[in-house]
């Protein structure tokens, strides 16, 4: 139960030791009884929480840990949403079959890694596999970065604010999602130079995950092309705080 508190209220690091203090005492508790995890019935969830926890922080390395404990207990691995939160772009574009969400991630990460061809032809696979999704944010994520690459405005900013309404409505208290949307609409923003809006953005994704330090770093960001060097400072001490201890560079 703690871990709830501090991941609601945005103490992400809290949030992971707490989970971690839960998982330890699942693995007694399944050692005494002679079970594994997938027989305990709040193991999913507790690991569920820590891996949030780990994928909001900067250290790739837990964040894995944590996706491993995954393993068995939901239909599909993470090991590759994991390296595409991370920006470990080639380790996502091989997502095997099994990873959940695996070409709609394979697919993001052929755009990261300039990969536009072979983005395209994921986009046609999918689409005749799955038609278009009306639920969840992965592949609408998906869609906007490839909307974004060929200079399509209106469907990117579409795909965003979709993907960032289906979490408002899919998401709650300590269960919150592995890449909040809202960090991909500012970083959008970002990238072609409405700093106000990227800001606005970034300011409602902190609103509905304080601490998110991915957040912080873009609202920096915002700020520093409004010219408002006094608010970037102060949002960058906020993510570097959030961020220590972490094993990648944004």
């Amino acid at each position: 139960m703690p871990a709830h508190y501090w991941i609601e209220t945005g103490a992400y690091a809290k949030a992971l030791a707490s989970s971690e203090r839960a998982y330890q005492l699942l693995l007694q508790l399944n050692a005494e009884k002679r079970q594994d995890l997938s027989q305990q019935r709040y193991a999913s969830h507790d690991i569920s929480v820590g891996y949030s926890a780990a994928m909001m922080l900067g250290n790739y390395a837990t964040a894995l840990r944590w996706a491993n404990r995954m393993d068995g207990l939901f239909d599909g691995k993470f090991a590759a949403l994991t390296a595409l939160r991370f920006g470990r772009y080639q380790d996502a574009a091989a997502a095997a079959p099994d990873e959940l969400f695996g070409q709609w991630i394979a697919g993001l990460a052929e755009i990261h890694l300039g990969r536009l061809t072979d983005a395209k032809a994921a986009d046609g696979t999918i689409r005749r596999q799955y038609g278009t999704p009306t639920r969840g944010y992965i592949p609408q994520l998906f869609f906007a970065r490839l909307s974004e690459a060929e200079e399509n405005d209106r469907d990117a900013r579409s795909w965003l604010n979709q993907a960032r309404d289906n979490q408002r409505s899919d998401f709650y208290a300590e269960i919150i999602p592995f890449v909040p949307a809202g960090e991909a609409l500012g970083g959008y923003l970002l990238r072609t130079n409405r700093y106000a809006e990227a800001a606005a953005a970034f300011d409602d994704c902190l609103v509905r995950y304080p601490g998110d330090p991915r957040a912080l770093f873009g609202l920096s960001q915002a700020f520093a092309g409004l010219g408002k060097t006094a608010e970037a400072a102060q949002a960058r001490a906020r993510f570097d705080a959030a961020w220590a201890g972490a094993d990648t560079t944004l």
